[in-house]
């Protein structure tokens, strides 16, 4: 049954209130049984498993015909679904606003139609969709063919709605190769991408739009930590969620953008210790949850709020934190279906990080060596890759696989260009650990020398490790190897 995680993903993301009135509506529409079987299978696995699926169906007309009843269940999902209410929003409740000027227009009620549209373009400007602006414009123009004072306003209105457009699409531009470049500059040293965008980004005009300022910050807080200046990165970075804590409702209408703002500032904080990046987040999603944002929005940003909390249970560790470590673990899938390609990976290290912190070292292994397998994990985000590796290390000492350390280790920072991912702390806590398996290193002395180094995300947490727990496990185990 090819495609089955993405119909098990649609189904695990219902309501309550959703999966009923499909169960409703499959017993009166759909005659062939086979499909609310299906649903009903698929919604109470825990995880995903295709021959748990294969073998409530075996033996059945249907089991030779599995990928065509998934077919027509998630056809009959989606036709579901659209019959639902909108989810309450300022962006969706825009939609339903633009979809009604519509509908009166094509029945001739020109004054009122004019006096919605009037007003929902005015909010689409606020929330900076261009795209609803413009199709505004076309029903606009259907109201009023030959007044020239309305065409030269919805004139007016496309042109400010395409210097939206050009805007948002040559930022997203800029921001998509910094991205790149401050990858290639972490992975191999590389500026010759950080100095192209240094000269296509010198005399920008400040733009029209908050989304558009928003990037531009990002895009330089990227230069700088290219050209070493943390401290005025970070300031760019506070810059643009000013932009979001001035208009909370941009999380709404570019919910994408927002969610990885805040991941990326979150990441930096931890990186550079800086607890003002954290506390710029949490009054940014403060500012939002006093708006009136839709709910698949609010979803986002309590993944995002997890994750702050996360961030800061690392760095603070004390008993009260425990229960947010258990919060991440449960909603650790939830979470990171919000989260952009790049974020996963940081993620999933401070999910292993908690792991390690709760006693709990093989579920952290496991979590550092999806890491480690994932090519993309590596080019994309490679200092949180590397402290996967100083995390998995850790992971291999609390399980007892001693015999194998010095040799992962050694073949970890062999190569010059996997030295380039670390930073020296990361170095000197690998090799710590390397010489604590060949001999009978204290565990207060390698705290005291861990503690003693400038911290870096991960040392921290085995730092706190080590001044816990014994270094000499009692029993060793089977080693489960790295990639």
């Amino acid at each position: 049954m090819k495609g089955g995680d993405d119909l098990y993903l649609l189904i695990r993301s219902l309501s309550p209130a959703e999966k009923r009135t499909f169960t409703i509506h499959a017993r009166r529409h759909m005659d062939e049984p086979h499909y609310l079987r299906l649903f009903e299978v698929l919604e109470s696995l825990e995880d995903y498993n295709e021959d748990a699926v294969l073998d409530v169906f075996r033996g059945t007309a249907a089991e030779n015909n599995l990928s065509v009843v998934r077919h027509h269940l998630f056809a009959e999902l989606i036709t579901c679904l659209h019959r639902l209410p909108a989810e309450h929003g300022p962006t969706a409740d825009l939609q339903h606003d633009a979809q009604a000027v519509a509908f009166l227009a094509s029945r001739g009620c020109a004054t009122t139609a004019e006096r919605r549209l009037r007003r929902t373009i005015l909010e689409a400007r606020h929330l900076e969709l261009p795209t609803v602006i413009l199709d505004l414009c076309s029903v606009h123009r259907s109201l009023h063919m030959g007044s020239p004072r309305v065409l030269r306003s919805i004139l007016d209105d496309e042109r400010h709605a395409m210097a939206m457009l050009e805007e948002h699409q040559s930022t997203a531009l800029a921001l998509l190769t910094s991205e790149t470049a401050i990858a290639a500059y972490r992975l191999h040293g590389s500026t010759r991408q950080a100095e192209a965008l240094a000269d296509g980004h010198q005399g920008t005009a400040q733009g029209v739009t908050r989304l558009g300022r928003m990037r531009r910050e990002r895009v330089r807080s990227r230069l700088c930590l290219m050209n070493g200046d943390t401290a005025r990165a970070h300031d760019h970075l506070i810059r643009a969620l000013q932009h979001v804590i001035d208009v909370p409702l941009l999380a709404d209408s570019h919910t994408a953008d927002v969610v990885d703002l805040c991941s990326d500032c979150i990441d930096e904080a931890c990186l550079a210790d800086n607890l003002r990046l954290l506390d710029a987040v949490q009054q940014t999603l403060e500012a939002i949850a006093s708006s009136t944002c839709s709910l698949p929005a609010r979803r986002a940003l309590a993944a995002v709020d997890t994750m702050a909390d996360v961030a800061n249970a690392i760095h603070q560790p004390d008993p009260m934190d425990t229960g947010i470590r258990h919060r991440a673990r449960r909603d650790a899938d939830e979470i990171m279906r919000f989260l952009p390609v790049r974020a996963r990976t940081s993620w999933s290290v401070r999910l292993a990080a908690c792991d390690l912190l709760d006693d709990n070292p093989r579920s952290a292994l496991l979590r550092c060596n999806d890491v480690l397998n994932d090519a993309e994990a590596r080019t994309g985000n490679p200092i949180w890759y590397a402290q996967a590796h100083v995390l998995c290390s850790m992971a291999h000492w609390a399980l007892g696989n001693v015999d194998y350390l010095p040799m992962y280790i050694r073949s970890t920072i062999r190569k010059a260009e996997r030295k380039t991912l670390f930073a020296k702390t990361d170095i000197t806590v690998l090799r710590l650990i390397q010489r604590m398996a060949l001999s009978d290193k204290s565990s207060a002395l390698a705290a005291r020398e861990l503690l003693a180094l400038e911290q870096t995300p991960c040392s921290a947490v085995v730092a706190l490790w080590f001044d816990e727990h014994n270094p000499w496990p009692h029993e060793r185990t089977v080693h489960v190897r790295a990639a």
